[in-house]
Parts: structure tokens; C-alpha cells; sequence
């Protein structure tokens, strides 16, 4: 009985182990998948804010435009000496 007993502890380690590393394996493939996923958000981030940056540069030289043009439009020709 004691041999018998042994392989049944035998199993139920096997058991525990494989289970062990099967967990261990979705715990790494989700991680991974957060892992992903976070990195995706802040590359879209990235995106997001490369093109306001982009915008705003773009509204600062269009109205520099349109000021320097309202000057050259509205300012009188330089006096005679």
C-alpha cells in the first residue's frame, strides 16, 4: 500500500506543477497582452499630441502670416527727408 500511496502523491505533484506552469504561462501571455495594449494607448498618445503640437505650429505661423500681412497692408510708407 505504501507504493501505491507514493505514485498517487507522485500524480498529485505532477498535477500541481503542470498546473503551476500553465498558470504561470497565461499569467505571462496576459501580461504581455497588457503590456501591449499600454503600449499601443501611449504610442496613440504620442500621435495624438505630435499632431496638437503640429496644429498649434501651424495656427502660430498662419496667423504670423496674417499679422505681418495686415501690417504691410495697413502701415503708411516710410516719411521723406
Amino acid at each position: 500500500m505504501p507504493g501505491a500511496l507514493q505514485r498517487c502523491q507522485k500524480f498529485e505533484n505532477i498535477q500541481h506543477q503542470q498546473m503551476l506552469a500553465t498558470r504561470s504561462k497565461m499569467d505571462t501571455i496576459e501580461l504581455h497582452a497588457w503590456f501591449q495594449q499600454s503600449g499601443f494607448v501611449v504610442t496613440t498618445l504620442q500621435h495624438i499630441t505630435l499632431g496638437l503640437q503640429y496644429a498649434m505650429v501651424t495656427l502660430d505661423i498662419a496667423e504670423a502670416k496674417d499679422f505681418t500681412r495686415d501690417i504691410e497692408e495697413t502701415s503708411e510708407p516710410p516719411c521723406k527727408r
